[in-house]
């Protein structure tokens, strides 16, 4: 900041949101050098997609007063964040849905029972240095009758950060789970469908707003009204190189979502290996297959990849068309 401040002349960026990362970098690093408390809903309105940023990671660490040497000295992956999905069962049936939940089969249609959630979520944190972010996703999470459950033992792990909870709006949470909501390392994302919600919906949304306030919840109304249309499993004949470069510039290709038992790098995989729409391949990771140690290794090659065989059946990130989000389906599995 100082040596920008000096410049006769500003440098042009070409790159608005990495300007923008670097400038609030600085300023983080002296809030955080300056003692000043900071509100880390804040850190989701400027960008955490990256999941990888140092002075949130640190704030972190002060927190949970841990010493960073004494982590980085521990044999553990440098994963950043971690998806669970919790289920196949929601209140929507939206056309588009990036978990390609209307498309389950009825009897594939479940939610993970909470003490496997909570297992799964310890098998993998165990192997990791430090999660910025933990999310959890659906299906609808607020259905998930033990959700306050999982929530309570994630805000007992030290090596990890935010706590992230999606939802649709339309399941208004009970006090039990509003309870356990009210802390300030969780954030519930309240996704943005009003361009195609009923009156009857919308009304269930702001429901859930009243509850969320009244237990002064901190959550964000999602600003994004349009999605990008991935539904298709259909093989797309690309060089490796192009492969590559799609993944590299896929939003989605380091979610890292977790499913009972196995991490796969993004929705699309996930929906593609459940649903048999792709051909099996290497690229998941099966956590319970060998040892803890075994386990550090196979995390750090999956976050070090920079490709996958599921974008050989996938149109993101530049041939997805953009659609509305949330439309409906008429008629549904």
């Amino acid at each position: 900041m100082q040596r920008l401040n000096k410049q006769d002349n500003y440098p042009v960026y070409y790159d608005g949101l990495a300007a923008h990362i670097i400038l609030q970098s600085a300023i983080c690093s002296k809030d955080l050098n300056d003692g000043t408390e900071k509100d880390f809903i804040q850190c989701h309105i400027c960008s955490i997609m990256s999941n990888a940023c140092k002075v949130l990671r640190n704030r972190f660490y002060l927190l949970h007063n841990l010493k960073k040497d004494e982590i980085s000295n521990k044999k553990s992956a440098s994963m950043n964040m971690l998806g669970y999905v919790l289920g196949q069962v929601c209140t929507l049936n939206c056309k588009h849905c990036c978990e390609k939940t209307p498309y389950f089969p009825v009897s594939n249609k479940t939610q993970v029972p909470a003490g496997e959630v909570i297992k799964d979520i310890h098998q993998v944190v165990n192997a990791c240095e430090f999660l910025t972010i933990l999310e959890f996703v659906g299906g609808e999470p607020f259905l998930h009758k033990e959700l306050f459950l999982i929530l309570k033992d994630a805000l007992n792990l030290n090596n990890v950060g935010f706590i992230n909870v999606f939802t649709n709006g339309t399941v208004k949470p009970s006090d039990k789970l509003c309870e356990v909501l009210n802390d300030r390392r969780i954030t519930v994302y309240i996704s943005n469908y009003s361009k195609t919600l009923s009156v009857e919906h919308a009304e269930k949304v702001n429901a859930t707003e009243e509850m969320l306030i009244k237990y002064n919840v901190h959550y964000l109304y999602g600003t994004a009204k349009s999605w990008q249309e991935f539904l298709s499993f259909d093989f797309v004949d690309y060089e490796e190189q192009e492969l590559r470069k799609r993944f590299i510039n896929c939003f989605l290709h380091s979610c890292n979502r977790l499913h009972r038992g196995i991490l796969y790098h993004c929705p699309h995989q996930y929906a593609g290996a459940v649903l048999n729409k792709i051909p099996d391949d290497c690229d998941t990771v099966k956590i319970y297959e060998n040892n803890l140690s075994s386990l550090v290794e196979k995390l750090d090659k999956f976050r070090k990849a920079d490709c996958i065989n599921a974008c050989k059946y996938c149109a993101l990130p530049f041939d997805a068309p953009m659609v509305t989000a949330g439309i409906q389906l008429d008629k549904v599995n």
